[in-house]
């Protein structure tokens, strides 16, 4: 993603949505990341995340953004049976100490497994080791999941937890490898139209029911069942989150036609 591509896309958002550096792969190693990262914040973006392994990540690029008030800054480290692929020498273990003995706000550390040896010394008493997830459905090595009947998503944010990739389209959430669930492309869309795209409603309706249609949600460890679940709350999310973009009229609007 280019950083001019990045600040026209990111103008069509609202600036109490959540920006979260993160995603499919690691942030930093877009060249332009940091700069990104102060762009957004400088605009007036304060509920701004960070998930990294630090790699392409610099002393530099920290010390710049580290006075930064995150809602998180998670720290995914090296492990030792090598599930993530991290070179662990000097500069990393240099660029680790600097981001542990910081200041900054909301920081967390995980590791994919048993944490990496040279790293026990500084984190051995505070990370969490995670259980490697399929990605709903993704890693098929790992056994699978299915959720039947209704379902919603069991993170915060729910269905708002979108991906903007390198061409501008927005995908669901960060498991959607495949690009299964496109709900527009920010070259184009709105960011308020991206809920009430013809692929967004055909979501809430699988959510519902899976004879509706298929859904990446049914194989993923992060959906719940809810038998309390129905069409009507998460239309009533929908009409929230354009709440929250300023189209106080237009929501005014649809509410009057119910």
């Amino acid at each position: 993603m280019t950083f001019e591509n990045y600040k026209k896309w990111l103008k069509k958002v609202p600036v109490d949505v959540k920006i979260v550096f993160s995603g499919m792969v690691e942030p930093w190693l877009n060249k332009d990341c940091t700069k990104m990262l102060l762009y957004a914040y400088n605009q007036g973006y304060k509920k701004i995340g960070v998930f990294t392994t630090t790699m392409g990540m610099s002393l530099e690029d920290f010390r710049k953004i580290k006075k930064i008030p995150f809602t998180v800054f998670y720290v995914h480290l090296a492990d030792a049976e090598g599930n993530t692929k991290i070179k662990v020498d000097e500069k990393y273990l240099k660029l680790l100490g600097e981001i542990k003995k910081s200041n900054i706000k909301n920081k967390k550390y995980m590791a994919m497994g048993k944490l990496h040896p040279k790293l026990k010394p500084l984190f051995s008493d505070i990370v969490e080791k995670v259980t490697m997830q399929t990605r709903a459905g993704n890693l098929d090595f790992l056994p699978q999941v299915h959720k039947n009947g209704p379902i919603q998503c069991c993170w915060p944010d729910g269905l708002k937890h979108n991906v903007l990739m390198p061409n501008g389209d927005i995908l669901l959430c960060c498991v959607d490898y495949h690009m299964k669930h496109v709900l527009g492309n920010l070259s184009r869309n709105s960011y308020a139209s991206l809920f009430t795209s013809r692929e967004f409603k055909r979501i809430v309706k699988a959510l519902e029911n899976k004879n509706r249609g298929d859904v990446i949600c049914r194989r993923c460890e992060f959906a719940t069942v809810n038998n309390n679940y129905n069409q009507k709350s998460l239309y009533r999310e929908t009409l929230n989150y354009l709440h929250l973009t300023g189209k106080l009229s237009r929501i005014k609007s649809l509410l009057n036609n119910k």
